[in-house]
C-alpha cells in the first residue's frame, strides 16, 4: 500500500501530515504547484519540507501548462464557476499521473473538514475513486481518506502547537484559506485585505485579464477575473452577452478594486463564497 498526503501549506493539510506522523504512517507528501501561490505559502512549503516533512516533499506540476497564467492564455478563458478547469488541469491531473505510476494500491490523505462548509459536510471521511476517465484524462483507482474530517479548527491548531509547528503566516494577516493567490472564488473581505496591503495585487489581477483578452477566442466570452455578480451591477463596466442573448455588465479587476476599497467591512455583502465542490478537494 502506498500512502500519499496532499500538502498545500494550509492549516488542514499541515494538521493531516502531522497526524499521519503521530500514527506512524509512512507517507509521501505531494504539493500540486499551480505557479499561482502566495510567496508566503511557497516559503512555508519549502520550510515545512526542511523540517517536519523531512525532505520528502514531491512537487507535482502540469505537463500541459506552465502554471495558471499559461493556462489562461492557452485556454483563452479565465476559469469561472461553470468552467473551473484550473483545479482539474493544475492539481487533479498531475496527481492522477503520479498515482498511476505505482503498481500498488494508493491511499490519498486529504485535509478536508466537515465544518468548513455545507458542501464538505456532505462528503464522507473515506471513499473509493474508481478507475475511469475525465475530460479525456485517465483516472486510476485509489482511496481517499480524510482523517481530520470531524475535527474543529481548534483541534487543527492544537496539533500544530503539539508539534511546535507554526501555521502558514497568511492566517495571521486575515486569510481564511490558503491556496491560489488569489483564487477566482476569493471572498470580498480577503480580497479587500490583499488589495489594501499588497501594492502588487492589482497589477497581478490585471495581468490575468490582459492575458485572457490578448489570447483571442470568442469575443463574447467574458475576459474578467470575477463573476458578474461579484460586486453590484452599478459598479461594473465590462459589457458582456448573457446566455439569453441580452447584454449586461461584468466587473473588471479595477471595478472590483474601486468598489472594495471604497467601503468598509460592514458594508460588504454577506454572501457565501463558492468553494471547490469536487470530491478530490485538494486546494487546501
Amino acid at each position: 500500500m502506498i500512502h500519499v498526503c496532499a500538502f498545500s501549506g494550509g492549516k488542514d493539510s499541515t494538521a493531516t501530515a502531522l497526524l499521519l506522523d503521530e500514527q506512524g504512517i509512512d507517507y509521501i507528501p505531494v504539493f500540486m504547484d499551480t505557479g499561482w501561490e502566495h510567496p508566503l505559502t511557497y516559503g512555508y512549503i519549502w520550510g515545512a519540507n526542511e523540517t517536519f516533512l523531512r525532505n520528502r516533499l514531491l512537487v507535482l506540476r502540469s505537463t500541459r501548462y506552465e502554471g495558471f497564467m499559461d493556462l489562461v492564455v492557452r485556454r483563452k478563458l479565465i476559469p469561472g464557476k461553470a468552467t473551473r478547469f484550473c483545479t482539474q488541469e493544475l492539481k487533479i491531473f498531475p496527481l492522477w499521473r503520479f498515482i498511476e505510476s505505482f503498481d500498488d494500491d494508493v491511499t490519498l490523505y486529504q485535509g478536508v473538514r466537515a465544518a468548513e462548509s455545507l458542501a464538505r459536510s456532505q462528503m464522507a471521511d473515506r471513499e473509493d475513486v474508481p478507475e475511469g476517465s475525465e475530460a479525456g484524462q485517465y483516472r486510476p483507482s485509489y482511496t481517499i481518506v480524510r482523517p481530520i474530517f470531524d475535527w474543529t479548527v481548534d483541534e487543527v491548531f492544537a496539533i500544530h502547537k503539539r508539534h511546535g509547528v507554526e501555521p502558514n503566516p497568511l492566517y495571521k494577516i486575515g486569510a481564511g484559506r490558503v491556496g491560489c493567490h488569489p483564487c477566482i472564488f476569493v471572498n470580498h473581505r480577503e480580497l479587500r485585505i490583499l488589495l489594501r496591503d499588497d501594492p502588487k495585487m492589482l497589477d497581478r489581477l490585471r495581468m490575468v485579464e490582459q492575458g485572457a483578452s490578448e489570447s483571442g477566442g470568442n469575443p463574447d466570452s467574458p475576459r474578467t477575473m470575477f463573476r458578474a455578480d461579484f460586486i453590484p451591477q452599478e459598479f461594473c463596466t465590462v459589457p458582456v452577452k448573457t446566455k439569453d442573448g441580452r447584454f449586461g455588465y461584468a466587473p473588471s479587476v479595477d471595478d472590483v478594486a474601486r468598489y472594495l476599497l471604497s467601503i468598509d467591512d460592514a458594508q460588504l455583502p454577506l454572501l457565501p463564497t463558492p468553494t471547490c465542490l469536487s470530491i478530490y478537494n485538494i486546494c487546501e
